[in-house]
């Protein structure tokens, strides 16, 4: 039980440092390393100027920036009140299948979101992942 309860506290302090390192590397990120070599958009295209419109608090820019985040930030919410239910010695067994199922949209809306992005790139439509 005690494993358990380091697991999820290791858990969760990664789950609460993930945003502020992501945001301190948002100025010294590159391009992407997918478009740059295959030239096609990657899942991830947008994401990073959709976590800075994120930290300036503009939701609209985040969401046209990349279609997913509603669901990224629900995922990443869920996964949250798991980790902070197994540290508080809780059985969570709700919230671990409605993570899962979160998971399982978050992962649909990603790829229903490159497939439209791939589409777009292969008729010419520009697309605002530059």
């Amino acid at each position: 039980m005690r494993r358990h309860r380091l697991a999820a506290l290791g858990l969760l302090g990664a789950l609460l440092a993930a945003p502020w390192i992501a945001l301190a590397a948002l100025p010294h990120a590159g391009s992407c390393v997918v478009q740059r070599i295959l030239h096609i958009p990657c899942p991830g295209c947008g994401l990073g100027r959709a976590l800075a419109a994120l930290a300036r608090a503009d939701l609209v820019a985040c969401v046209l920036s990349y279609p997913p985040m509603p669901f990224l930030a629900g995922a990443y919410a869920l996964l949250l009140l798991v980790a902070a239910a197994a540290l508080a010695g809780r059985r969570a067994e709700a919230l671990r299948r409605a993570a899962g199922l979160m998971g399982l949209a978050l992962a649909v809306s990603v790829l229903a979101n490159w497939a439209v992005q791939l589409g777009m790139h292969f008729v010419g439509v520009s697309t605002m992942a530059g």
